[in-house]
Order: C-alpha cells, then structure tokens, then sequence
C-alpha cells in the first residue's frame, strides 16, 4: 500500500493525526511494547499508554540514546 515509510506518515496526517516520531522495527534498539503480528493487508494503530509523549536519553551499554516515553512505556532509537 506504502512504498515508503513518509507515505504512511502523510496518510495518517491527511487523515487528523499527529505524527511526532516515524520509525522502522530495525531502528529501535529496544521496547517494552508488544509489537502486533505483521499483516500486509491492513493497518494496525494501537494506544499503549495514556500521556504525552516525552524524549528522554536512555544509556544502553555505555552509550546514550534518544529515546520516546509515554506512560511507562518506552522505545529506544538507533
């Protein structure tokens, strides 16, 4: 359906969306949040946790990273 990642992001604003962070699974170097099975034919958006969002660094093996929370959750980027 999307042939790039910022495609997928202009529809999700075209729709009313705000769009604060765009990734791929292969960019985040860790998460506490359960990934939905992957299904080509359909588009998943799920709320994991009441909030706004927060950018905080997160040190993983010595080095410090950016990294998104909402709630308790959290996801870590490369």
């Amino acid at each position: 359906m999307f042939e790039k990642l910022w495609q997928f992001s202009s529809y999700l604003i075209q729709k009313g969306l705000k769009v604060l962070e765009v990734n791929k699974l292969e960019n985040i170097i860790d998460i506490n949040i359960e990934s939905a099975e992957e299904d080509n034919n359909h588009i998943f958006l799920r709320a994991t946790s009441d909030g706004k969002p927060e950018y905080i660094d997160q040190t993983i093996n010595g080095v410090i990273h950016k990294a998104i929370k909402v709630g308790n959750k959290i996801y870590v980027l490369k």
